[in-house]
């Protein structure tokens, strides 16, 4: 493996499996607004807007909102929390890189806070992270050339990728944003 200072990994698919855990809120929060979905579609509401999701499967505007809350209900359930797996690899990866004296971060589309909640849940101290970047770290947050997420108004991150050698180790394709 070639040698970086600073390593960012995306969360979801590559720190951990959390497969599971969408299954289980798109489908429940679907289900509770009165529409249906598929399992084998769920890794596509995964990749697009939320608000997406709710109008294909042929949510309307009024009931928007409801969906939001329940999804976010669901997300932060115990039960849900529970459905995320740790990759089998990724603590001995995580500690190789830092005993190589890299620094190694999240930066995800998610929350801070619900990565450190699941990280908690799955035993992990989360400061094994030098820095964990989520969507609030931005005032917008959008595709680029349809695969890449880009946070704008980071100065940390750009200071990041302007000062040192740093991959991005994550989902390398993704669906078209609207």
């Amino acid at each position: 493996m070639k040698d970086y200072d600073i390593y960012l990994f995306d969360f979801d698919g590559t720190i951990v499996d959390s497969f599971d855990s969408m299954v289980y809120i798109f489908l429940n929060a679907l289900e509770r607004c009165g529409l249906k979905g598929e399992k084998d579609e769920v890794l596509q509401y995964s990749r697009q807007p939320i608000s997406k999701t709710f109008f294909d499967k042929g949510g309307k505007k009024e009931g928007l909102q409801e969906f939001f809350d329940t999804t976010i209900g669901l997300l932060n359930e115990e039960v849900n929390l529970g459905m995320n797996k740790l990759f089998s690899d990724t603590l001995s990866s995580i500690n190789k890189l830092k005993k190589k004296g890299s620094k190694v971060g999240i930066v995800t589309s998610n929350s801070k806070e619900h990565v450190i909640d699941i990280l908690s849940h799955l035993d992990v101290d989360s400061n094994i992270f030098d820095v964990i970047v989520g969507f609030e770290a931005t005032d917008k947050h959008t595709m680029v050339n349809n695969c890449e997420t880009r946070f704008d108004n980071s100065s940390f991150l750009s200071l990041i990728f302007a000062t040192s050698r740093t991959p991005y180790v994550g989902t390398p394709n993704r669906a078209t944003s609207e």
